[in-house]
């Protein structure tokens, strides 16, 4: 029975990105242990130095810090991992004359995988244990995960295709990202921002993918939720548009170009 191409872009994709995380955890003493060192060791740091060296005046900042920093290393990660993935493995899409998607799908919902542990172990204890207690806003934390990952992998699709025809685009990336780093309210409120570069952060389409989601884990549950979605959602779809345009215009060219 003939089969749709996209069910055999899901099935390759399925298939590439099991046999990613089989390897990564054959043969290894910690397992996905290592999966959880980046974002330990990053909230560790940065809680040291935040809370108890700068001590930035945010109540419950753990919990603040941590709603913020799992999904950016989740996205600056992913997509700093996907620029070089059609240029690295150019041998395996000409060799087969493989759908380029199905790279790209498979570093993606290998690293999507990896976030969802990383956040259950480290999120959890900080919600029982935090100040506040455990907001009712948290059932919502999946949906509010949605326009973040929505926006990501459209990032990560786009720098892909990008990295094809401007192999600096790797480099430009890990630049970018550590600018954006500072400039996005990550381990800082948005209201110590002065109202002169408060534009700044509303043309950030990483703080609106991320707010959603630190929103439910650090707020009471409130309507206030539905306008961070509602603008998530506008730079997640408004990325998945610019995204596919570029495939279609370069799709044609891509294997030349690898």
């Amino acid at each position: 029975m003939k089969i749709s191409e996209f069910e055999l872009v899901f099935r390759q994709s399925y298939a590439f990105c099991l046999s990613s995380l089989k390897s990564r955890y054959r043969k290894t003493l910690a397992g996905f242990i290592w999966v959880l060192l980046n974002p330990l060791l990053m909230f560790g740091v940065q809680s040291i130095v935040f809370k108890k060296i700068l001590k930035i005046p945010v109540p419950d900042f753990y919990l603040f810090l941590v709603g913020g920093l799992v999904p950016w290393i989740f996205i600056s990660q992913t997509v700093c991992m996907s620029a070089s993935i059609l240029t690295a493995n150019s041998g395996i899409l000409k060799a087969f004359r493989l759908n380029p998607l199905v790279l790209v799908n498979s570093s993606y919902f290998d690293n999507l995988f990896n976030f969802f542990i990383a956040t259950v172990i480290i999120t959890t204890p900080v919600l029982i244990f935090s100040d506040l207690g455990p907001q009712w806003g948290v059932l919502l934390a999946p949906l509010a995960l949605v326009p973040m990952i929505i926006g990501s992998f459209a990032l990560s699709s786009l720098v892909a295709v990008l990295n094809v025809f401007y192999r600096d685009t790797s480099f430009v990336l890990n630049f970018i990202f550590s600018i954006f780093f500072f400039v996005t309210p990550i381990f800082y409120p948005i209201e110590f921002v002065p109202l002169e570069f408060q534009w700044m952060i509303e043309i950030n389409p990483f703080y609106h993918l991320i707010n959603p989601y630190r929103f439910t884990l650090y707020q009471p549950l409130s309507m206030e939720l539905i306008p961070l979605m509602l603008k998530a959602l506008g730079w997640a779809l408004g990325l998945s548009v610019v995204s596919a345009l570029y495939w279609r215009k370069k799709k044609n060219e891509l294997f030349i170009s690898i």
